[in-house]
């Protein structure tokens, strides 16, 4: 395969810093494992070595929850467009589903998450053993995303899987095609790059994709974020951001340099996850493409099942997913 040069300069592989008021606190993605207690890191898919890649996402600063699990460090090193960026080096072929970063933030972007959808807007029902999961899609946010789910669904690629991978108090996970963790593709048969918005998060309720970690490495696995309750070092994390809002993120490899932090983590978002719950850490590292918004029980009551370390004892079974337009 030809590679076509852009530029030499890739991609931050290091944490989002930020000195804030003095204390050089890491403004980033605080991550362990601990399933056990609900704070395992991230979902993601495994790679083909059998290496598990299920708690990817943890950044290089490596600060970890209070219940101190082990870290992955296992950064999603996305490979889109960032404003005000350097272009990076892509082969080819990738380069129209590259995915993008995206810190501009809008007004009311968390009511629009929040809200049920619009008319003549497509949601999807994810009707399971346990009952029925309705979820408002973002097309205009997340559109590679939104059209990878939308079409499995319709060809009937979830029928029949189960949720393969649930932690209470943080995640269910579904959408690989073996039951393991190891399967799966996307529509386009190989990986498609991540979609990253201000406005767009890991709320209680939100619809993501998983992925191993590494560039272009999402396919047809997805998570809902099922956490209520931050524990203790994220809510640090978080009060420390809105107390930081008017100052500017120092990070020293240059792409996210004297972004204002209110662009970065906003206020509303930061309160919202202290008030409700979520998985700020998994912010920048996933894509975010829909949100639950009715049927948040059905996820409580999965959530519940029995597991050991974090496989259900018993079956979680996604009959299908279906592609309703409201009216």
């Amino acid at each position: 395969m030809k590679k076509k040069t852009i530029t030499k300069r890739k991609m931050a592989k290091h944490a989002i810093t930020a000195a804030i008021l003095g204390l050089g606190l890491a403004l980033t993605a605080c991550t362990s494992t601990d399933e056990a207690d609900g704070n395992a890191t991230t979902p993601g898919t495994q790679q083909e070595q059998g290496q598990e890649q299920g708690d990817g996402g943890s950044q290089q600063g490596q600060e970890q929850n209070d219940n101190q699990g082990q870290s992955d460090n296992l950064q999603n090193d996305n490979q889109g467009q960032i404003d005000d960026a350097p272009e990076i080096e892509l082969f080819e072929p990738e380069r129209d589903l590259a995915g993008f970063i995206n810190f501009a933030p809008t007004d009311g972007a968390l009511a629009n998450q929040l809200a049920p959808p619009a008319i003549g807007e497509e949601f999807a029902i994810i009707h399971t053993n346990f009952g029925e999961i309705h979820l408002r899609l973002f097309p205009d946010i997340a559109p590679m995303a939104v059209q990878n789910f939308t079409t499995h669904a319709n060809d009937g690629f979830f029928d029949n899987l189960i949720f393969h991978r649930i932690i209470p108090n943080f995640m269910l996970q579904g959408g690989c095609s073996l039951g393991t963790g190891f399967g799966g593709q996307s529509i386009w048969g190989r990986g498609f790059g991540d979609e990253v918005t201000t406005n767009l998060r890991h709320i209680r309720g939100a619809l993501s994709m998983a992925n191993t970690g590494m560039p272009f490495s999402n396919s047809s696995q997805f998570f809902i974020v099922h956490n209520h309750t931050l524990n203790p070092n994220d809510i640090h994390m978080n009060t420390a951001r809105l107390e930081a809002q008017d100052m500017r993120v120092s990070d020293g490899e240059g792409y996210l340099y004297d972004y204002l932090v209110s662009d970065v983590w906003p206020a509303e978002w930061m309160q919202h996850y202290i008030d409700y719950g979520g998985t700020p850490h998994l912010d920048y590292g996933h894509t975010v493409f829909g949100h639950v918004f009715y049927g948040m029980d059905v996820v409580d009551a999965i959530a519940a099942v029995g597991t050991e370390g974090g496989e259900p004892l018993e079956d979680v079974v996604i009959y299908r997913i279906e592609i309703v337009t409201k009216d």
